[in-house]
This record gives C-alpha cells, sequence and structure tokens, in this order.
C-alpha cells in the first residue's frame, strides 16, 4: 500500500500515570531506571504531567506504520 515511501509523520500523546503532586510518593514501574515514568510538559493542555509519551508513527497518507512509548521527558525529534 506504501510500499517504497521513506517519510513518516510523527505525534505524540501523553500517557499521565498519577496526578503530579504524586510524583515523588508514586512508586508505580521504578524498578529500572530504563523504564520509570518521567515528568512532561503537555503543550496542548498547558499542564505538566507525570507518566509516558506515546510516539505514533505513520505515513505521509495517514496510514498507521509503528508505535513506540518513551519517557515523558523525551522530545520528539530524538524518537
Amino acid at each position: 500500500m506504501n510500499e517504497g515511501e521513506n517519510v513518516f509523520i510523527v505525534d505524540s500523546i501523553p500517557v499521565p500515570i498519577c496526578k503530579i503532586v504524586r510524583e515523588k510518593s508514586s512508586r508505580i514501574c521504578r524498578e529500572n531506571f530504563d523504564t520509570a515514568p518521567d515528568k512532561g510538559y503537555s503543550a496542548v493542555n498547558k499542564a505538566w504531567y507525570f507518566g509516558y509519551k506515546l510516539h505514533l508513527f505513520t505515513y505521509v497518507k495517514g496510514v498507521f506504520y509503528s508505535m513506540d512509548i518513551s519517557k515523558a521527558s523525551v522530545h520528539d525529534i530524538i524518537i
């Protein structure tokens, strides 16, 4: 359907796991540093949140390609 395309659109969605005031006391997924949640800023909501960020990759034509989840502090350009 999208054979030969090498241009993708990346969009991110915040995935909060708890309120920002509970950041210090939350123990969810903290066993491993690489998978631990982090604090991030949502420009759409104009608010800080604690959790993860879901990155969706689509072809230019709008067909879904892949997804990835990262810490909330990771910038979209790095993905």
